[in-house]
């Protein structure tokens, strides 16, 4: 599916999932490099980054965000979002005012010109496979819809149906389409983008949308002015509109995974969902200028570019308590045991502990918090009568004393354990992080430990007692060697041995 393409690019490149932490370092203002308007980022991993402005403007990164260098694409025009396709040859394409179309398939190194046959400001490009990049389409001002067939060489103007202005566009796969722009205007296309129908966005004139993005192949969001939030379950064919935390115009929607995604827009305004954009809550970003792009590489990293050189980095989801661990487990009378341990906490008022049932998410109590400590705390909270249910799903919701608040990842509690016990590592292989999952069977001294290929060990995650269930510890590989590495978990006089592949 190329929605899981789009996630899970690029140059050097897999996705990076769930990390399982909640953090206290937020979001970062970092050092400018520029006074132009940053309007478009992508990053091709942790380390990878290029994004693009104002006058022709090129920015990027090779260490995270640390250092950046700057060029121009050969144009004065303002470039307004960039993308990143292919990866035997990857190629950078910039889209901007007057038609601009630039690319550079030496790292941006140099930029060659494609002919966009119009004079159109372009405004947004998405490539429909982006491992291969044959099929690229581009929107932009008076409804304008070009596409290409064979990797940017030759352009087609599509039949849009509109004169209004298209802000943003995303493809599911090769042929499903949706393309967003100005006074609520929504465009559904099944056939690659040769024909474009109109659906019902339920926004008023004047409201215009700026982008579209989809985690699923049939989950996906739009973002807009006034704060406007849409969502849709059906792959575009209908959408909904989501009560906001924000009346600001939001611009750019990312998602480090099917769950988690952010919003950016005016005055500094970044908003969060865990639950694929059903829900969204507000993060400080500790800035007021306008955000125009975002993008997330994994539930961990991200960057956000907006007016006069603005650049904000995350490397924990923008949230504010470290959260270092999360476990559901089932004990001997039915009951579910949920633990979590904090490394720092920052103005954290407390947790509320949340079940998932057939309504949505129930409150099952709160557990306060330690305010502000750079000490490790653990916390506690059962849940007596939980339903009967194979599966119960929990969450937390971390509350700081100003009432902004964020969600944890999903921990299960199961039904039934497993024989034996089980050792799951995703993402495998990992870049430079990784969730270890595993389930015990009975309370048990629990000892989890990595090992290089010749036996040498290097790391312990755990080492302490556990009750009988699903445990999840995240563990992050930034610092190991590209390789092959063994995980090996000992409950009691069990054992289980999982592989790990380590990528950069």
């Amino acid at each position: 599916m190329m929605y899981r393409m789009y996630r899970t690019l690029f140059l050097f490149c897999a996705l990076l999932l769930l990390a399982g932490t909640i953090s206290a370092q937020g979001w970062t203002k970092l050092s400018p490099f520029s006074s132009k308007a940053l309007n478009g980022i992508f990053s091709a991993s942790t380390s990878m980054s290029i994004g693009v402005g104002d006058d022709g403007l090129v920015f990027g990164t090779t260490d995270g965000g640390t250092t950046w260098s700057t060029a121009t694409a050969s144009t004065t025009e303002d470039l307004n979002k960039v993308f990143v396709f292919g990866t035997l040859a990857p190629v950078i394409v910039a889209v901007g005012d007057n038609g601009t179309l630039r690319y550079s398939d030496n790292v941006g190194i140099t930029w060659g010109s494609w002919t966009s046959g119009t004079t159109q400001n372009l405004n947004d490009i998405f490539v429909h496979d982006p491992f291969v990049g044959t099929n690229l389409t581009v929107v932009g001002d008076n409804g304008t819809i070009i596409h290409s067939g064979n990797s940017g060489a030759n352009w087609t103007a599509r039949t849009s149906g509109t004169t209004k202005r298209l802000n943003g566009v995303f493809f599911i796969d090769l042929n499903t389409g949706v393309a967003v722009g100005n006074d609520g205007l929504i465009l559904r296309t099944t056939d690659a983008g040769v024909s474009w129908a109109p659906i019902n966005s339920g926004v008023s004139a004047g409201t215009d949308l700026k982008h579209v993005f989809f985690s699923t192949a049939n989950t996906g969001s739009i973002v807009g002015d006034g704060g406007t939030i849409l969502h849709t379950t059906d792959a575009g064919v209908s959408w909904t509109g989501i009560s906001s935390p924000t009346t600001r115009n939001l611009e750019r929607l990312s998602f480090g995974n099917a769950s988690n995604g952010w919003a950016v827009g005016d005055f500094g305004v970044i908003l969060y969902t865990t639950d694929a954009g059903s829900s969204w809550t507000q993060q400080g970003s500790g800035v007021t200028g306008q955000l125009r792009s975002v993008f997330f590489v994994d539930v961990m990293n991200g960057f956000a570019v907006g007016n006069s050189g603005l650049v904000l980095k995350t490397t924990n989801g923008g949230v504010p308590v470290e959260l270092t661990s999360f476990s559901a487990a089932r004990l001997s009378a039915g009951a579910v045991q949920l633990r979590w341990t904090t490394a720092t906490e920052e103005n954290n008022y407390g947790f509320e502990v949340q079940r998932e049932n057939a309504d949505g998410w129930q409150r099952l109590g709160f557990v306060g918090g330690s305010g502000s400590t750079t000490a490790a705390r653990e916390y506690r909270f059962t849940d007596e009568h939980p339903p009967a249910a194979a599966t119960v799903r929990y969450r937390l919701r971390q509350i700081d004393f100003d009432g902004s608040s964020e969600y944890s990842p999903v921990v299960e509690a199961a039904a039934v354990l497993p024989a034996e016990p089980e050792l799951h590592i995703y993402p495998n292989p990992a870049h430079s992080s990784t969730v270890l999952t595993f389930s015990i069977v009975e309370a048990a001294h629990v000892a989890l430990r990595v090992y290089t290929a010749d036996g040498r060990l290097i790391a312990t995650v755990h080492d302490a007692p556990l009750q009988a269930g699903t445990h999840t510890v995240p563990w992050n590989t930034a610092s190991l060697p590209a390789g092959v590495y063994h995980a090996i978990l000992e409950s009691g006089t069990q054992s289980h041995v999982q592989r790990l592949v380590v990528q950069k």
